[in-house]
């Protein structure tokens, strides 16, 4: 394959899209190394240019294509079609649910996740440090206005984000004028500038006709340009009703053995592990070294790469958009670079209009499998092995529903090599893939076309969602379809190679991550070495 597409399609990403690539909020959007030479930008995100970056996106992933499909080496076909996902998902990112044509808070996200970076990534000297950082904070007025440009109409849940939002941010803003980048030089009044276009935007998000959520594209797009399946919807489906039924049949199972309650009874009366007095922060990062412990010294040690993980409070305007515990990837920029672990110091207490005392409380029973789930074995596992490889180019590609399929098979794997101590853990354990599998049954159905909302809202709260969580899900599913299918598909395709390579643990865990992120129907036709 020639290397050059790829050199110059990473290059692109990073040079257009340097906020998006470094950000593990944007699961479509690869980790690219040469962000850190645009650490002075923000995404190009002015709907007449969006257009032409898909156009040149598009481009890049049928050269891929058509590389894989002349390639005479099996690698170097993977390889080809491994990159031609990473477009797909780019395009996506910006051609599929097209966000920035009705989501004001995409803009904040962008802006203040990539003056974050500018304030907190590796630098050659402070002074490297200061530019970067006015370069991004002078450019977020100009950011907001394409918003203006693009966005003609919002939905209520899209406003009440962004007025959210729009208050962290301005509390952020006042925080980096204590703080020696906000003091230096013309910092102080590039501030003001923003606290002041900030202001002006929340009177633009105010002023926005409502709309109903804009429902995203045809699921059978998900399907092919980010799943990578040929299955049909009906096939995900099944697999989405067996996943559904086996997780129930695991939960009746638990619910006799126990106990003194139905399965919903014991999960809702268990108040989640000891904490031994700790701080939620402190009971978070104590969790996370013992999962680092587990992994890497217990029966897969000697398996996996690491690398360095630093673990931080979550900034303030980063709680109403990212997950209580939430991984940033390494770029592969710096010398000795980590990847970062951001968690929130209320994630047991709340600080966001959506934790309800229910929302809250699933939190405190189900926080190892969320620490799990970003750091050891899961993202933070993830991001290690693909630094660890050789090749340049696998090192910088990702795979959505290999990656979310992993996240899956490593709660099963907690469960399989004894880090679960208690029944009352293992019920947790099986109630979240039961919710897992019945986002998957709407979204598979509703794609269908067999399915109303009363029956929606059925199957979720059987699952265990509340009434208003099952309304904003069922939302959520129709702006965004095929993401709710791909745990349960990449979990299936794991469970299907375990199953065919025959290995033990260790040998498959190896085999499965020896190339990198590959789509999971490439691999499966690879032979195991």
């Amino acid at each position: 394959m020639k290397s050059a597409v790829a050199k110059k399609f990473f290059a692109y990403l990073a040079k257009h899209y340097p906020v998006m690539c470094a950000s593990g909020a944007f699961p479509l959007m690869p980790p690219v190394t040469d962000v850190s030479k645009w650490l002075d930008r923000l995404d190009d995100l002015s709907g007449r240019s969006i257009r032409s970056h898909v156009a040149a996106l598009e481009t890049f992933r049928k050269n891929f294509l058509a590389e894989a499909d002349k390639a005479s080496d099996p690698m170097d076909e993977a390889r080809a079609r491994a990159l031609a996902m990473n477009a797909s998902g780019v395009i996506a990112e910006l051609d599929g649910s097209r966000a920035w044509e009705h989501a004001p808070e995409l803009y904040l996200q962008v802006a203040f996740t990539g003056l974050e970076q500018a304030a907190d990534l590796p630098a050659k000297n402070e002074r490297a440090r200061q530019k970067r950082f006015i370069s991004r904070l002078k450019a977020i007025p100009a950011l907001l206005t394409h918003a203006t440009e693009n966005i003609e109409a919002a939905s209520t849940a899209s406003r009440a984000a962004s007025q959210t939002m729009i208050r962290e941010c301005a509390r952020y803003l006042t925080e980096l004028g204590g703080q020696e980048l906000g003091r230096t030089g013309k910092a102080p009044r590039f501030l003001a500038d923003v606290l002041t276009a900030l202001r002006e935007y929340d009177r633009f998000v105010t002023s926005r006709p409502e709309i109903p959520d804009p429902d995203g594209p045809d699921f059978r797009y998900t399907a092919e340009r980010v799943l990578g399946t040929t299955r049909s919807v009906e096939e995900l489906r099944d697999l989405a009703e067996a996943e559904y039924e086996a997780r129930l049949t695991s939960l009746h199972r638990l619910e006799s053995e126990i106990g003194g309650g139905s399965w919903r009874e014991l999960y809702e009366g268990y108040e989640g592990p000891p904490t031994d007095g700790l701080a939620p922060l402190d009971l978070i990062i104590r969790e996370i070294h013992r999962l680092r412990a587990f992994v890497l010294e217990g029966p897969l040690a000697g398996v996996f790469a690491d690398s360095g993980l630093r673990i931080d409070p979550q900034p303030r305007h980063m709680a109403s958009t990212l997950r209580p515990i939430h991984h940033d990837p390494v770029l592969g920029a710096w010398e000795n670079e980590p990847s970062r672990c951001y968690v929130n110091p209320q994630i047991f207490s709340g600080n966001r209009f959506r934790d309800t005392p229910a929302h809250l409380a699933r939190m405190r029973r189900e926080f190892p499998f969320l620490a799990a789930a970003q750091t050891y074995p899961g993202r933070h596992l993830l991001d290690s092995q693909r630094r660890a490889l050789d090749d340049p180019w696998l090192r910088q590609s990702t795979n959505p529903v290999f990656m979310a399929g992993w996240l899956a098979f490593s709660e099963h794997l907690l469960d399989e090599l004894g880090y679960l101590e208690t029944d009352l853990d293992r019920l947790v354990r099986h109630a979240r893939g039961l919710r897992r599998a019945a986002l998957a049954r709407i979204d598979t159905e509703l794609a269908v076309g067999g399915l109303d909302q009363d029956h929606c809202m059925d199957i979720l709260e059987r699952a265990g969602f509340s009434h208003e969580e099952g309304l904003a899900e069922v939302r959520l599913i129709r702006t965004a379809p095929g993401h709710r299918t791909m745990p349960i598909l990449g979990l299936h395709e794991l469970t299907e190679l375990r199953r065919k390579w025959q290995l033990d643990l260790p040998l498959f865990c190896k085999a499965l991550f020896a190339q990198g992120q590959l789509p999971l129907p490439v691999i499966a036709e690879r032979p195991v070495r």
